[in-house]
C-alpha cells in the first residue's frame, strides 16, 4: 500500500514481505543498496524485532536512511520511536502519510541515487 503513494517513475519500491527472517532482510539490503528500507512493523508486537533490524542495517550499511513505521500506535509512541532512533531509525512514523512525506523527506536528502528505495 505504501508503494502506491511513490512516483513509480522517481522511486522504484521493492518489498521483502513480512515472511523474510530477519537475517534475509539484511541480506537484501546489502544486495540491493538501497537509498531508504522502510521497516512496518505493526503494533501490539513487533517493536524488538523492527529494532534488532534497525541496529543490523546501519551496523551494515550506516549511510542508508531506515524509516520505521508504527500503524495505529498512539500510547507510547513517543518511547518507542526514541528505542527506534537510538537503534538507527533516521525516523518513525505512525501514519501512511507520515510514512510517505517523511520517506520523500529523506530520499530527498540522500546523498546517492534517490531512485531506489526498498521496505522490508
Amino acid at each position: 500500500m505504501l508503494a502506491q503513494l511513490f512516483d513509480p517513475t522517481r522511486v522504484a519500491v521493492e518489498s521483502v514481505g513480512s515472511a523474510y527472517l530477519a537475517s534475509e532482510v539484511i541480506v537484501a539490503a546489502e544486495t540491493q543498496l538501497p537509498d531508504l528500507v522502510c521497516i512496518i512493523s505493526i503494533p501490539p508486537g513487533g517493536l524488538a524485532q523492527a529494532r534488532y533490524i534497525c541496529k543490523r542495517i546501519r551496523a551494515k550499511l550506516p549511510d542508508t536512511q531506515i524509516l520505521v513505521i508504527r500503524p495505529g500506535i498512539q500510547a507510547n509512541g513517543q518511547e518507542s520511536a526514541q528505542k527506534l532512533t537510538e537503534d538507527g531509525a533516521s525516523g518513525v512514523v505512525f501514519t501512511l502519510q507520515e510514512a510517505h512525506n517523511k520517506a520523500e523527506q529523506l530520499l530527498s536528502t540522500s546523498q546517492t541515487n534517490p531512485l531506489r528505495s526498498s521496505p522490508a
